[in-house]
């Protein structure tokens, strides 16, 4: 596909990998650019992404903030674990430092939790996770890349991780799906958004046996042709990619999205989830997890 190919040599050209060209470099579309191209084989390229990410990882508690300059809300570090150790896979150089640091803040920071009162909300609102911002509630995406991260190092028996594998499950509308994190407001179900679903499946892919994940395969599935935006085309192909089931005509849409990009102008973010989800089943978010026997023992961090 040469389309692809000009998309991935353009990635390991550049240096910094912000939301939008004009916008300062970040640790989302940063961490997901290293993904990418440790998936693509770009090694050298990716291990300079990697380095970049080091650059925004907090010197006094190992968090890793939005950019360089804006070190808070923290939510990225379960991500920037994902990228951290992906590259570590493929090339020689040695990340260990920054993961470590990084594990180590993650297991401390946690959502804040409240008692449940009447049918406000639909969730539990007990269950530990990660927030998007420190002092606030558990959400779904920030527990979700936390667990994805934790798992990438074989530690999904921890405590925490499976805390945030039960909440991520809560979170999951009866009908399968999810939206930003809640289940029924004031007795009305909330409608499910194809992005978070598609990231929570990711994390929670080793957890079919749930009959609340089954259900959510089977609504991504069926919700695969309405999906529209990148980020919810990405994240569903890599959630379903996740369980098996990758989505027909994933390429041709992958495609059409790079188009529709090139018209409306740079966005190395968009750029870096169409080029991880053309991956397929061997996303590095997939396949890229230690066994529990190989990873470091963090079991009583």
């Amino acid at each position: 596909m040469a389309w692809l190919e000009d998309l991935v040599e353009r990635m390991a050209g550049r240096f910094d990998w912000p939301y939008h060209s004009d916008g300062p470099a970040a640790a989302e579309p940063t961490a997901f650019a290293v993904l990418a191209l440790c998936g693509h084989g770009r090694h050298e390229a990716a291990v300079r992404a990697a380095e970049a990410l080091v650059s925004m990882q907090h010197t006094k508690d190992g968090s890793v903030g939005v950019t360089k300059s804006q070190d808070w809300p923290r939510w990225p570090t379960g991500l920037a674990i994902c990228a951290w150790h992906a590259v570590g896979q493929v090339a020689s150089a040695d990340f260990r430092e920054p993961i470590d640091r990084a594990v180590e803040f993650l297991l401390k920071f946690q959502g804040q939790t409240s008692k449940r009162v009447g049918d406000t909300v639909g969730h539990d609102t007990e269950l530990i996770g990660w927030p998007w911002v420190d002092g606030t509630h558990s959400w779904l995406e920030p527990t979700a890349f936390s667990v994805l991260g934790l798992k990438q190092l074989g530690m999904e028996q921890h405590s925490r991780v499976r805390n945030g594998i039960r909440l991520l499950i809560d979170r999951q509308l009866p009908g399968g799906g999810c939206n930003y994190g809640n289940t029924l407001v004031f007795g009305q179900k909330l409608v499910e958004h194809i992005q978070p679903t598609g990231l929570a499946l990711l994390a929670l892919a080793d957890e079919r046996a749930n009959p609340r994940v089954e259900a959510t395969v089977a609504l991504l599935k069926n919700s695969w042709p309405q999906a529209v935006g990148t980020a919810s085309v990405c994240f569903a192909a890599m959630g379903l990619a996740a369980v098996g089931q990758l989505p027909p005509g994933l390429s041709e849409r992958l495609e059409q999205l790079h188009r529709r990009q090139a018209q409306l102008g740079d966005s190395p973010y968009r750029q870096t989830l169409i080029a991880l989800a053309s991956l397929g089943e061997a996303c590095p978010l997939i396949v890229g997890r230690e066994s529990e026997l190989q990873a470091p023992d963090r079991s009583a961090a």
